[in-house]
């Protein structure tokens, strides 16, 4: 012990200096790299998060939606198409214009990102809905 003892004070002060503050930035960079990394993975699991949260609520907004463009057809059309009799023709229209798809137009950025089979329902429901 006392051979090491008298190894560590032969070091000159400054070559300790340097070794002491090297092992102190080492040891403080990895440790600042390590949280840098955790929050950088916190950070990507939360976008996630937020991103599926977001599509999630376009999804609702998008049922939503259709389920209250079925209502008004169905309230306002069920009777006249139910009446038709064998060789009469349906002569009421049902006015679906560009004002009754607001959540799906305003949307439509966060739609794109649904994966295809969602995307690719939605936009089939909404074009048939407009060729009503």
């Amino acid at each position: 012990m006392g051979e090491f003892s008298n190894l560590l004070n032969s070091i000159p002060g400054w070559l300790s200096s340097s070794l002491t503050a090297l092992v102190g930035t080492l040891i403080g960079g990895w440790f600042t790299l390590k949280g840098v990394t955790q929050q950088a993975k916190l950070s990507k699991v939360e976008t996630e998060r937020e991103s599926l949260e977001l599509q999630l609520s376009v999804l609702k907004g998008v049922k939503g939606e259709v389920f209250t463009l079925i209502n008004l057809y169905n309230k306002r059309m069920k009777t006249h198409v139910d009446n038709i009799k064998p060789g009469q023709m349906l002569i009421l229209t049902f006015p679906v214009g560009d004002d009754n798809f607001t959540f799906y137009e305003q949307n439509a950025n966060v739609i794109a990102k649904l994966n295809d089979s969602a995307r690719d329902s939605i936009i089939n429901i909404y074009t048939y809905s407009r060729s009503l």
